[in-house]
């Protein structure tokens, strides 16, 4: 996993720490709206577990939260707080940061080209 997406996991625990605290909702009761085990909750907050699609959503749908400010750390929490140039300022740091995971990617590929001879 490269450092980006590493980072990414750890702004989202981060976040999802502060939503929780903010909403004053514990790890228990966010394990059994999610129907998943508390200790997945906790690698979450802690950074260390990836969210799915549907956990993400979830946390959205139920408390009115901004994808930008869950996923990027960046802009107002609520939706509700939101205007367009946040959504234009996270919508340039997303894909900021999907064309350096691309470039990351890239620069892997033709390094084992290289080292099979496929690419000089």
């Amino acid at each position: 996993m490269s450092s980006n997406n590493l980072n990414k996991i750890h702004v989202f625990g981060k976040q999802l720490k502060i939503l929780m605290q903010e909403v004053g909702i514990k790890q228990r009761e966010l394990a059994k709206l999610a129907g998943m085990h508390e200790s997945n909750i906790s690698r979450l907050a802690g950074g260390t577990s990836t969210p799915t699609l549907e956990f993400i959503l979830l946390i959205v749908e139920n408390y009115n939260v901004s994808l930008n400010w869950l996923l990027l750390g960046v802009g107002p929490m609520l939706l509700s707080e939101i205007n367009s140039s946040d959504i234009q300022d996270g919508f340039k740091i997303f894909v900021t940061g999907a064309l350096k995971d691309v470039h990351e990617e890239i620069q892997a590929m033709k390094h084992v080209m290289r080292e099979k001879g496929l690419l000089i």
